[in-house]
């Protein structure tokens, strides 16, 4: 499918939380990699994005990226129904201790063209984004 570039809807999607609130389990694998019914959490919310009309995301991480990135390989190779519909790109960074920095650094990598939804990977929703963020601008 190919995508119209500059009318995009884009998102950003924080894979790390920047606190300790899931430790000790948090320190061996990422939230975003966190099960729920068997699924990863990431799984849930790129197809809340996809759903909610999102055509580009931002995956951000900092812990876990080798494993995030071969998940997000297999989701794509398998063609889950999120893939069919919106591209995936993973930032990574090994500096990143907090949601500014990490904000920081995405803004400094250009990838953001505008208005932009913002969310979490412990975010899993229902919500039109498309629409939501039409009203916005």
């Amino acid at each position: 499918m190919e995508l119209d570039k500059e009318n995009v809807v884009q998102a950003v999607v924080l894979g790390d939380t920047f606190n300790n609130n899931f430790y000790p389990i948090s320190g061996e694998k990422s939230l975003a990699l966190f099960p729920m019914v068997g699924v990863p959490l990431i799984d849930f919310v790129l197809e809340s994005l996809a759903q909610g009309g999102v055509g580009e995301t931002i995956l951000f991480c900092c812990q876990d990226v080798q494993n995030i990135k071969d998940h997000i390989k297999k989701c794509i190779d398998k063609k889950s129904s999120w893939s069919l519909t919106m591209e995936v790109h993973i930032k990574t960074s090994d500096s990143c201790l907090t949601m500014g920095d990490a904000m920081r650094e995405i803004d400094a990598s250009g990838v953001i063209k505008g208005p932009f939804i913002l969310t979490g990977v412990n975010s899993i929703s229902n919500i039109p984004y498309a629409t939501l963020l039409e009203q916005h601008k």
